[in-house]
């Protein structure tokens, strides 16, 4: 995806910009950078926050939000770096992709809380 083509998604859809090394990018509740780290990210995806949690891949589980997503808006988080229980079974059962390794998945599940780290030092 092109430069301009995230700009214009940050513009149109984005309600949760960070600054983060002198660059402006959207971070899921989660921990996941849209634009680098989300694939649907402008076509099938505009931002959970934008869609209020209603991710595409949530009817992958038999939902229609992100349990993720509605966990935080009924706790009042922001984000999950703001829950002491942090990761929960949320993350570490309830949504984890059943075509993914368990070391693949440890990876990307300690990949998005460095970047929820991260981006909470930032703001």
């Amino acid at each position: 995806m092109s430069k301009k083509n995230i700009a214009r998604i940050f513009k149109k859809y984005c309600l949760e910009q960070i600054l983060y090394a002198g660059e402006i990018k959207m971070i899921t509740v989660c921990g996941v950078y849209c634009e680098t780290e989300c694939h649907a990210l402008g076509t099938e995806c505009a931002g959970c926050h934008q869609l209020k949690g209603k991710i595409s891949w949530a009817k992958y589980i038999n939902k229609e939000v992100c349990p993720i997503y509605e966990c935080i808006e009924q706790k009042g988080y922001k984000t999950c770096m703001d829950c002491e229980e942090l990761p929960c079974k949320l993350w570490l059962v309830d949504t984890k992709n059943p075509a993914t390794s368990d070391e693949e998945y440890a990876k990307h599940l300690k990949d998005r809380i460095k970047n929820l780290k991260e981006t909470n030092k930032e703001k």
